[in-house]
């Protein structure tokens, strides 16, 4: 069976277009983004919060859709672009690129009123994490052990650049990100909603197991090596640390965050 997709050829102009969305500021400026991937184009067919605009492939890729239309199940109304292996290169900011890259639509989640009284299970809030592979893993986590929503405050490294979104592995697509959301903000909706603030801290806090979870936590992680701001930290209900028996001086934030987050997931009843 062969593809009835019509692939358009991609020009010069409309390639360095797309190559301009790996800078932020574009991203910004055009409410769009790049993934790339059969994961990520798959994750980003099945949910609705980040719409694909349209799609690029290259050559081989084009040849293997024309052979197995399976591997497109997909709205004739998106339009598909063909490019060559050079083009694709260009394009991807993987090594191997995959051959596939698609450019979405971002979704802009609001903190209001209207959000805050829908939030009823544990939030996540990153306040400053600066690495793209951290805050794509800490998104992977939070989507497996099923926390949903995650506030970013505004100065991570941006949840749409094209590292993050490989480290999640396709998992943003189905999760709510609310973006630039500063800590007095985190603040007050604790306030406001009857959250409790956890702070996880390298070291000092309750140790994990100890600490009394519910549904309305919102479980917060700062920065890779200074940690939560003071103010956070001193404003949280409670500080949590993993308890460690090694020599090692700390844990990376991804991999701390994840052991939190599957902590909190067993003492809910999530499993």
């Amino acid at each position: 069976m062969r593809s009835n997709i019509s692939f358009l050829p991609l020009s010069r102009q409309h390639c360095k277009w797309i190559r301009k969305l790996h800078q932020k500021k574009y991203r910004r400026k055009e409410k769009l983004f790049i993934a790339e991937g059969l994961n990520s184009f798959h994750a980003a067919v099945k949910t609705p919060h980040h719409t694909i605009s349209e799609i690029i492939v290259d050559h081989d890729f084009a040849d293997k859709v024309r052979d197995n239309p399976s591997l497109f199940p997909l709205s004739p109304e998106i339009p598909v672009y063909e490019c060559s292996r050079d083009e694709m290169e260009s394009l991807s900011s993987e090594e191997t690129p995959q051959g596939i890259v698609i450019v979405c639509h971002q979704k802009e989640f609001l903190v209001n009123e209207t959000t805050t009284g829908k939030m009823s299970d544990p939030l996540i809030y990153c306040e400053e994490t600066s690495d793209p592979g951290n805050l794509g893993i800490i998104i992977r986590s939070s989507a497996w052990f099923g926390f949903n929503r995650i506030l970013i405050g505004p100065f991570c490294v941006d949840p749409f650049n094209t590292k993050v979104i490989r480290s999640s592995a396709g998992t943003i697509f189905g999760v709510e990100v609310y973006q630039s959301i500063h800590r007095d903000v985190i603040i007050e909706l604790a306030d406001r909603a009857g959250y409790t603030l956890i702070a996880a801290v390298p070291a000092g806090g309750i140790p994990l197991h100890q600490c009394e979870k519910s549904e309305k936590n919102i479980i917060m992680f700062g920065h890779e090596s200074k940690g939560l701001s003071r103010h956070l930290a001193e404003r949280a209900d409670r500080r949590i640390s993993i308890p460690g028996c090694g020599t090692v001086e700390s844990l990376n934030l991804s991999v701390a965050a994840s052991i939190i987050l599957y902590e909190f997931a067993v003492q809910l009843g999530r499993f």
